[in-house]
């Protein structure tokens, strides 16, 4: 896969225009990006295609995995609290118990004999 490195300056702004939630993209159109760095919408799409879509899609996983510790300490805070559901995502991820083995009732029963 390409690294950030291999790009230029104006592909970069592409990665980091694709990297943002498109309610704050600014500007607000590829064709809007494509006059600004000063290429075409094409050239956009091509460089997307070859590249720069695997890198965006990486980056956003990066910035992802962030906010894990703050989302592992809601579900571990909403488990204790007795969420059903909560509970079952937890010990799917930490015993890898599938979800159709835990009982969702009151929370008492929690795997099935």
């Amino acid at each position: 896969m390409i690294t950030a490195r291999e790009l230029t300056a104006d592909q970069m702004k592409v990665v980091s225009w694709l990297t943002t939630p498109r309610d704050r993209r600014e500007p607000n159109t590829i064709e809007e990006l494509a006059k600004e760095i000063g290429v075409r919408p094409a050239t956009i799409l091509k460089w997307r295609s070859r590249k720069l879509d695997a890198l965006a899609a990486e980056e956003s996983r990066m910035q992802l995995l962030e906010h894990l510790p703050e989302i592992y300490q809601t579900l571990v805070r909403q488990a204790g609290d007795g969420s059903p559901e909560h509970i079952a995502l937890f010990l799917k991820i930490t015993t890898g118990t599938p979800r159709e083995e835990v009982t969702l009732g009151h929370g008492r029963q929690l795997l099935r004999q």
